[in-house]
């Protein structure tokens, strides 16, 4: 058997790119059968990833911006080992795993609603881990209910990854889907430990405190500029631009943004996979919510016991990962039997 996974695999967002390929190292290592993206994404997708973080309000960063997908890209071929995307909807017999990743998202801002997501005209059998609607509303296009709806009962088994999606599918097809963690708790690629940038290696040897994301208010860049005043330490933002750190190191990898998360001091983040990646390393972190990943981190943060990880609660209290590990351990058990049972 082959296995073929359908998500956002050739990314320019980083949390994208270890989620989707932290998925497929699990796979691999876990159940022997060659596994593989199914190498469609949206041509509206491609274009803006291509676009994206690029504007005249950028353009002291414009070496970085371009630098950095310039890099992503030598590094999705070279070392990631990943083919190019195409818009070719085309299927081969072999079983399907959808996500994980906002793929349900049916009014995803940059290419709307896509039924290849939800498995049109896929007929091999299927299933959904870890797949998200994002900040979707149940309310909005309900003309494509009815289609969705069809989509989703042909799917072998479901598990998402947030209560909204959990909370979709149960109204479209009554069914309650398994709630599973994101795919790099499972196994992160050995990949991900590879070289760093030349550049980026003397932080390893410096206190500093990280920024990933660029949702922030003023109150919050105070609170963080203070503290890291007082710690004499520097503010330093990955992937990101905010105009309000000490450094802004736009062109990293995937390896350069694990090496940074795992070696901070402490985290400030407004990201999804920053949240994931933080409490990975069991990292002292906080919390930017941005509205739009509202939805996907409402689960997470409740079931871990992690509301004083926001911002409200800046420098109050340290987290303590002993407190919930056990909570954590058997939703990871539990994640993983998922994938065990429905696949063998």
């Amino acid at each position: 058997m082959k296995i073929k996974i359908v998500t956002f695999y050739w990314s320019n967002n980083l949390g994208a790119l270890i989620q989707s390929l932290s998925l497929r190292e699990y796979l691999q290592l876990n159940f022997g059968y060659e596994t593989s993206f199914n190498d469609y994404l949206p041509k509206k997708l491609i274009l803006r990833e291509r676009m994206s973080q690029i504007s005249k309000a950028n353009s002291k960063y414009i070496f970085q911006l371009i630098l950095k997908k310039i890099n992503l890209y030598k590094w999705k071929k070279n070392i990631a080992f990943l083919d190019p995307p195409t818009q070719k909807k085309t299927f081969d017999k072999e079983f399907y795993i959808y996500g994980s990743d906002e793929i349900w998202n049916f009014t995803n801002p940059f290419f709307g609603y896509d039924p290849f997501y939800f498995g049109e005209n896929n007929s091999n059998i299927k299933i959904a881990y870890a797949a998200s609607i994002g900040n979707s509303d149940f309310n909005k296009k309900k003309e494509d209910y009815h289609e969705i709806v069809q989509y989703l009962r042909k799917f072998k088994a479901i598990s998402v990854r947030d209560q909204a999606s959990s909370n979709f599918i149960q109204k479209l097809i009554n069914i309650k889907p398994h709630i599973v963690l994101d795919p790099c708790f499972l196994s992160l690629p050995k990949i991900f430990e590879g070289k760093i940038s030349k550049k980026y290696q003397k932080f390893g040897e410096q206190k500093y405190f990280l920024i990933y994301g660029d949702y922030f208010k003023n109150d919050q860049i105070r609170l963080i500029q203070n503290f890291c005043k007082i710690k004499k330490i520097k503010i330093i933002s990955a992937g990101y631009i905010n105009n309000w750190a000490d450094k802004n190191l736009i062109d990293v990898t995937p390896n350069d943004l694990i090496f940074f998360i795992k070696n901070a001091y402490q985290i400030a983040t407004s990201m999804f996979h920053g949240v994931m990646l933080s409490y990975k390393f069991k990292k002292q972190f906080w919390i930017s919510e941005d509205p739009y990943r509202k939805n996907k981190l409402e689960y997470f943060i409740n079931k871990l016991n992690l509301k004083e990880r926001y911002m409200d609660y800046f420098g109050k209290n340290e987290l303590d990962y002993e407190i919930n590990n056990a909570v954590f351990e058997e939703w990871l058990k539990f994640s993983k039997n998922f994938l065990n049972e429905e696949i063998n």
